[in-house]
């Protein structure tokens, strides 16, 4: 047995000795591949629960017979389950025969695990300008996976084994070229669809899923005059893309309430009377749906990945406040007998605002934080207080 000359970290960088085209299945590389650029008008309804609805429309050649097309710039965080696809061409001239996402994604360590019992070549620059090439089958997978005691799964990087005409080599450094990439990997999350179409031509197509990564949450800041009579409200929403794609130029919905899921393992019961919410705000419509309430922006925005997005929804002043102070001991139990905290002889400090026309409100609010701010005696804003309101109906 050998080793390498040098136990540096063992993947610095992997390169393709190949101009490498990408390595398709026969049915693949007569795959449609059709792209976010395509994209004719997405629609996004995001439930404050952490998932999203996804509506997307793309126009697609088809063929008289068999199709293979392949939607790219889908959500990385989809649930294949979801997937519904139309064509609203010819919705009775179009049959689904098989449907795959694929997201196995193209990386350094993927493609090496792929590459497990193929020949790969170490190259490394030595010192004094020399190269140092090695040469071997790849013997084992840069990332394994293990469970301790408790059960837990662990991922651990290990370096790598390669069997040369000279012995075992441990650790191999350099660059690492391959003679090919292996198949079934996609370089972004992907639909593919087995088509039967008896219409030949131009079709626009519907897609529908539901995503996680999705969530909207409502915050409120209030400015109290000087003697808690009044005060200014203002409403935002603020949105958190992390589903693993972005939609341009969307038409975006919120729904507010909890709907009735089933998770794996826990079951969320929908609440027997739901009070949903958000606020009418000039760029914003509120309707009632269902049990819920549905805001529909007006106009259309981008919803990028892996951003937070603050969208105003309604800012009113001079909101009648009223201010008390508020007498509630907190009591429970320990052992046979109550006890109370030290702390519940306090007297805590509200301020209450009726939610009706006559206050400039009586709109439908969202569940959020409510921040409180006032003015000190040189006019700067001080934070006094905050809170949390449930689903508030007019």
């Amino acid at each position: 047995m050998s080793t390498s000359r040098r136990a540096t970290q063992w993947l610095p960088k992997i390169t393709l000795s190949i101009c490498a085209t990408w390595l398709w299945t026969t049915t693949s590389l007569s795959a449609q591949q059709v792209t976010a650029s395509d994209s004719q008008g997405i629609n996004l309804t995001i439930y404050n629960q952490d998932f999203g609805l996804v509506k997307d429309i793309r126009t697609v050649d088809l063929k008289d017979g068999v199709n293979y097309l392949r939607f790219e710039d889908v959500s990385a965080m989809i649930d294949p389950t979801s997937v519904n696809f139309t064509s609203l061409t010819a919705p009775n001239a179009v049959t689904v025969r098989e449907q795959n996402y694929q997201y196995d994604l193209m990386d350094p360590t993927t493609i090496l695990s792929k590459s497990v019992g193929k020949t790969i070549k170490c190259k490394q620059v030595l010192a004094n300008g020399q190269v140092e090439e090695l040469t071997g089958i790849l013997l084992n997978q840069p990332v394994a996976t293990v469970s301790d005691t408790q059960g837990n799964v662990l991922t651990r990087h290990q370096g790598l084994v390669l069997k040369t005409t000279n012995g075992i080599v441990l650790n191999p450094s350099g660059e690492i070229h391959l003679q090919e990439l292996p198949t079934g990997l996609v370089s972004k999350p992907s639909l593919w669809w087995k088509l039967e179409s008896n219409k030949a031509g131009k079709h626009q197509t519907e897609i529908t899923y539901q995503t996680g990564g999705l969530n909207w949450r409502c915050d409120y800041v209030v400015v109290s005059n000087v003697d808690d009579t009044s005060a200014d409200l203002t409403s935002w929403v603020t949105i958190d893309n992390k589903s693993g794609a972005t939609y341009k130029s969307a038409s975006l919905k919120l729904l507010a309430g909890d709907v009735h899921k089933i998770e794996p393992r826990v079951l969320y019961r929908a609440k027997a009377e739901l009070r949903a919410a958000e606020s009418m705000a000039p760029q914003f419509k509120e309707q009632a749906f269902a049990e819920y309430h549905l805001y529909t922006l007006q106009g259309k925005t981008d919803v990028n990945q892996n951003e937070t997005k603050q969208l105003s929804l309604f800012s009113v002043n001079s909101v009648p406040t009223k201010k008390l102070f508020i007498f509630e001991p907190a009591a429970g139990e320990f052992g046979y007998g109550i006890w109370h905290r030290e702390d519940s002889q306090k007297i805590q400090v509200k301020l209450e605002i009726q939610n009706t026309e006559a206050n400039h409100l009586g709109l439908p609010m969202p569940k959020g934080k409510i921040r409180v701010y006032k003015r000190d005696q040189d006019n700067a804003l001080q934070f006094v207080g905050e809170d949390m309101i449930d689903h508030t109906p007019r």
